[in-house]
């Protein structure tokens, strides 16, 4: 997790989880600073960049952490993650929400430790689109020792008449009207 500014598919991937955190928030999240991509906050004695930063009409703070990597995400992952999430509630003295993507899979270790620190832990394919989505949210639950997952599916779609298409209007005294007949 460098400091740098991500290019191409990462910085895609970044706004992807952008664009899905604002819509399920009902757009009531906005950018932190800029347009939210790799914002940097100093904190901790350093700076440290975040790869989305959105915060709402209170001045409460949502980030996430993005990686498109192969290999699933490790604990010490997200406890470095969760350590920035902890240090911006401390500098900022708000609420903070962190939220790990990843577009494949995490090691139970990742899955355990994340909520811990208020980090959720979210499996998003890369290549979606805000009309379609799928966002898998993992957990684990101690009581059952079994890893549960959650998921969240967004879509849309079109309706294509097939046939005939006719438009009618139908009065209170029972007598009907046609407004449109395109057969």
């Amino acid at each position: 997790m460098t400091s740098g500014k991500a290019h191409g598919e990462n910085r895609e991937y970044q706004v992807l989880a952008r664009n899905i955190l604002q819509t399920l928030a009902g757009q009531g999240l906005v950018p932190y600073s800029d347009d939210g991509i790799d914002v940097p906050f100093e904190m901790g004695g350093t700076t440290w960049t975040l790869d989305v930063a959105l915060k709402d009409s209170e001045g409460n703070i949502v980030v996430a952490e993005c990686k498109r990597w192969q290999e699933p995400i490790k604990q010490g992952h997200i406890a470095e993650f969760a350590y920035k999430v902890e240090l911006l509630r401390e500098e900022t003295d708000k609420r903070v929400a962190g939220v790990f993507f990843t577009r494949t899979k995490y090691q139970i270790g990742a899955v355990k430790a994340a909520p811990y620190r208020g980090v959720k832990v979210a499996i998003c394919n890369q290549d979606q689109s805000l009309q379609q989505y799928t966002l898998s949210f993992q957990k684990y639950d101690p009581t059952r020792a079994k890893r549960l997952q959650e998921a969240l599916a967004y879509l849309t779609g079109a309706i294509q008449p097939k046939g005939h298409l006719v438009g009618r209007i139908i009065h209170a005294d029972g007598t009907a009207e046609d407004i449109l007949d395109l057969r």
